[in-house]
């Protein structure tokens, strides 16, 4: 079954809320800057930058 843009955009949102609650901020706020990260912390870090980015292009998208 194909999503439409509006609903990939909520799975999108809904994860990077997720990974919000579970840090208690945004990503800036919280992992970006962090210099010692678990390996749980290296994996989520990655995801949150991929739904960023996947988030940013959405918003750009016509």
């Amino acid at each position: 079954m194909m999503l439409t843009a509006e609903q990939e955009r909520d799975v999108v949102l809904d994860e990077i809320v997720r990974l919000m609650k579970k840090y208690r901020g945004t990503y800036e706020m919280t992992i970006r800057d962090k210099t010692q990260r678990t390996i749980e912390e290296e994996r989520d870090a990655s995801i949150w930058l991929v739904l960023l980015d996947e988030l940013r292009e959405m918003n750009e998208a016509p």
